[in-house]
């Protein structure tokens, strides 16, 4: 059971990693879409 815990817990981790990389890879392109509008 222990073992099957901490897979989640690092399933979990990677899942919320990718998820920030790509909400901060989309803010970054978003700002810089924005910079080149003006």
């Amino acid at each position: 059971m222990e073992a099957n815990q901490m897979t989640n817990l690092g399933l979990e981790i990677v899942f919320w990693l990718i998820l920030l990389t790509y909400l901060g890879a989309r803010l970054t392109q978003t700002k810089k879409g924005y910079k080149q509008q003006y």
